[in-house]
């Protein structure tokens, strides 16, 4: 007991003492344990009253993120295994610096686990004492940000003042999540005013500005948002559907069928085959468009293909009105190949799917979809009648 008493008369050792909470470091049987010492201290003299209790007095934690004992109780184990001139060579480091000796003490077991050289500790120490101040200049910037970082950033704070830097990465790592919901909701705003920008473009009939704003909004959800990706690249690539078949621009319609193609690889066709179908026959119309305006028939026949696909998903059975859309369209792009490459059987095929779809739609009260499939007919037929004799 006399060997404690007078261990902590000296000024560096009770400065140890202070450091964790009122715990001193004491030899015991070859080797350290922790207590507590409760002393009424005369200057350099101990009260015979003076006694020690062997318990751990929890560490106060800023916002109760969790159980005091159950933070700092690790680390004041692995603080233990410390020889003394290591705690006095923390003690002193901090002392020069004006940082916390807790912390430092947390680094020096870290070096022991890392198998840092003996003769590179104090080195790496008084480095890692600058780090912990600039550290601490950071912390103090966040604080002066919103109130919930303000928060993280003192809790953290107390954590590293305490030595309790794996409870102090925890609450930072909390602390992102936090920011990244605040920079998710800040990004989820801006795309919706963005969209609503765009829409007064497209009243303006300035698609390809319209369209713009829609891909910027689509990037600015799409590390978090997939569906709202997909809604606002399917409105990007319908502006500048648009902006090609209304004004003659055929890069414009390039680029929208780019676009329609990466939504296919962003739609699942077994969980939304409908919706993907529907991505096709967009793709379908926007390269029949270009087709119509290119020599050859590549593009036509890619937008065959793409309604063809769609058919596979929207069957007659299944869904009667869009089977009548794409079979329609599909007859119409027949039609345009058939007649550059001069093939009756092809022209008949074409006829026999648009009067079809006209059936259908009909059936169905699709009025609209009827009527626009009859004005084709007249062309239709004619061509038929005219590579027959050929």
């Amino acid at each position: 007991m006399s060997q404690v008493l007078d261990w902590l008369k000296d000024e560096k050792n009770r400065a140890v003492v202070a450091m964790i909470g009122g715990g001193i470091a004491a030899a015991v049987g070859g080797g350290w344990t922790i207590a507590t010492v409760v002393i009424d201290y005369q200057k350099d003299k101990p009260s015979p009253s003076s006694s020690i209790v062997v318990e751990q007095k929890s560490i106060g934690i800023a916002s109760g993120h969790s159980n005091a004992k159950d933070i700092t109780a690790p680390i004041l184990e692995q603080i233990e295994k410390l020889d003394g001139r290591q705690k006095e060579m923390a003690a002193q480091i901090a002392r020069k610096k004006g940082v916390e000796i807790p912390p430092l003490l947390a680094v020096l077991v870290k070096m022991g686990e890392k198998g840092v050289k003996v003769e590179d500790i104090p080195k790496l120490l008084d480095a890692k004492a600058n780090g912990l101040i600039k550290l601490h200049s950071e912390l103090d910037l966040l604080r002066k940000g919103p109130a919930e970082l303000a928060a993280i950033a003192q809790e953290a704070q107390s954590l590293i003042d305490k030595g309790a830097l794996d409870a102090a990465s925890q609450v930072l790592a909390d602390g992102r999540k936090a920011a990244r919901s605040q920079r998710i909701n800040a990004n989820r705003d801006e795309a919706k005013i963005l969209v609503l920008d765009a829409r007064v473009d497209d009243l303006q009939l300035a698609y390809r500005s319209a369209a713009s704003k829609d891909g910027e909004a689509a990037a600015l959800v799409a590390p978090f948002d997939s569906i709202m990706r997909q809604s606002l690249l399917r409105k990007q690539a319908f502006e500048l559907y648009k902006q090609g078949e209304e004004f003659g621009d055929s890069a414009g319609l390039a680029e929208a069928i780019d676009i329609y193609r990466l939504l296919l690889t962003l739609t699942s066709r077994s969980a939304q085959p409908l919706r993907w179908a529907k991505i096709q026959i967009h793709l379908g119309a926007t390269l029949e468009s270009l087709g119509e305006r290119e020599s050859g028939t590549a593009r036509l026949d890619e937008a065959v293909a793409a309604y063809g696909e769609a058919l596979k998903e929207q069957t007659r059975a299944r869904v009667p009105l869009l089977w009548a859309k794409s079979t329609g369209n599909q007859g119409v792009a027949l039609m345009l190949i058939a007649e550059r490459r001069t093939d009756g059987a092809m022209a008949k095929t074409a006829l026999d799917q648009i009067e079809g779809a006209i059936t259908t739609a009909r059936a169905g009260g699709d009025v609209p979809t009827a009527a626009n499939f009859e004005a084709q007919v007249p062309k239709a037929r004619s061509l038929v009648q005219h590579l027959a004799k050929h």
